[in-house]
């Protein structure tokens, strides 16, 4: 995971807009959907009634406390 993150730290060096790496790099958790949730309950995303339940925050493995 180190390996990937200053990959992606450099890229965000010579990168025009950063705005998704700041995201993936800088956030303590990602928002995410969970498809595999919808799959296993025989959920239709369009047809529940509140489709934020399929959102979930997800601790980002990249994700370093600023020091």
């Amino acid at each position: 995971m180190q390996l990937v993150r200053e990959a992606l730290a450099q890229l965000r060096v010579t990168a025009k807009n950063t705005r998704c790496l700041d995201y993936v790099l800088d956030s303590a958790h990602w928002n995410c959907k969970g498809n595999f949730f919808c799959y296993l309950h025989d959920h239709n995303e369009n047809t529940i009634v509140d489709p934020a339940v399929i959102y979930f925050d997800f601790s980002n493995p990249f994700y370093k406390e600023p020091v």
